[in-house]
């Protein structure tokens, strides 16, 4: 599965997944606590939480079910397919983590 932003706006990260071409539209802050999610599943390899047996049937998932896991879990499978692809994964968890962080920065200022 391959997935390319098409949009974002204050709240949403709108994408796309090419290979099935389903648009997928994700909360923020969804999106951000299903990476911190992923960092615990990472850092915790025996962890049992449901976020954390989601990833790891994610990893095992054919090209069905994982469309089967996206559409009934957005945030965790764009989490984890983002995670996934890309090439450095301290800068994807450092990005992404801190999704609203910035939003909240960007609404103190003044103009």
């Amino acid at each position: 599965m391959i997935l390319e932003k098409e949009q974002e706006t204050k709240s949403f990260l709108v994408y796309r997944e090419k290979t099935t071409d389903t648009r997928i539209d994700v909360d923020k802050a969804r999106l951000e606590k299903a990476v911190r999610e992923l960092y615990h599943w990472q850092q915790n390899p025996q962890a049992t939480f449901f976020t954390a047996q989601l990833y790891n049937l994610a990893c095992k998932a054919d090209a069905e079910n994982a469309k089967k896991l996206l559409l009934g879990f957005p945030a965790r499978m764009i989490a984890y397919l983002l995670w996934y692809t890309s090439h450095d994964q301290d800068e994807f968890f450092h990005t992404y983590m801190n999704l609203t962080e910035k939003e909240q920065n960007n609404e103190d200022i003044d103009y």
